[in-house]
């Protein structure tokens, strides 16, 4: 069971770098574009919970 919780870990640790990379890009130039800064599967599926 360790391995898969290392696992998660690690794909979350991943995640987790990539948000504040973005939140960092949103306060740095809140008028750039999400797709500019963002895939555009990301931007998708966040106008889908928007």
């Amino acid at each position: 069971m360790s391995h898969r919780l290392e696992a998660l870990t690690g794909l979350l640790s991943v995640v987790a770098v990539r948000l504040l990379q973005l939140k960092g890009i949103a306060r740095s130039e809140p008028e750039r574009p999400a797709i500019e800064a963002a895939p555009q599967k990301y931007v998708a599926v966040l106008r889908t919970f928007r």
